[in-house]
């Protein structure tokens, strides 16, 4: 699917374009609200929500090539004025796991380690490998500076790796980080 012709036309007004563009993202949007909240219903709330905001702001968009960060950004807005609204307090033991789909179950033990990250390590990787986001459109999205981004990318890479230490031939699943 050409991404940007179909924004275009959808910010012509045409409905199956959006329609088109929403398709293809649903699954990206899922992934990213449930990285951050805990409860299906909030993120099917959160993607609802955002998705009635793209459709009704679309004609503001500048540049259809950025329309995924500019999507995603109005997710993790929406995401985080849920949590807000809600005043959860969400701990590391209780939070969510990245939703592992048929197609990915050889990465199965991938999203193990991930999924025990902190949440703001976390919510970067997920962005980063697993939405192909760029650390630049990561800082757009979560209005933070791109040297953050950066340093999480690189302290969830450290923590990853100490997961993955072999001590004697076994997997250390439980390594304290230093």
């Amino acid at each position: 699917m050409d991404i940007v012709h179909e924004v275009k036309k959808a910010k012509q007004g045409d409905k199956t374009s959006f329609e088109k563009l929403i398709y293809h993202f649903e699954k990206d949007m899922y992934i990213v609200a449930k990285t951050i909240l805990n409860d299906d219903n909030d993120c099917a709330d959160a993607v609802s929500e955002s998705i009635l905001k793209a459709y009704e702001s679309i004609s503001q968009l500048k540049q259809p090539r950025s329309f995924k960060t500019w999507l995603m950004k109005i997710l993790v807005n929406n995401c985080y004025q849920i949590k807000r609204l809600q005043k959860r307090v969400i701990t590391i033991d209780n939070f969510p796991d990245i939703p592992i789909h048929q197609d990915e179950y050889s990465n199965a033990e991938l999203y193990q380690f991930v999924n025990r990250l902190e949440a703001d390590l976390k919510l970067v990787v997920v962005m980063y490998y697993f939405q192909d986001l760029s650390v630049k459109e990561i800082s757009n999205i979560l209005d933070i500076p791109v040297g953050t981004v950066k340093s999480r990318l690189s302290r969830a890479r450290k923590r990853m790796w100490e997961m993955l230490n072999f001590e004697g031939g076994n997997l250390l699943y439980g390594a304290k980080v230093r």
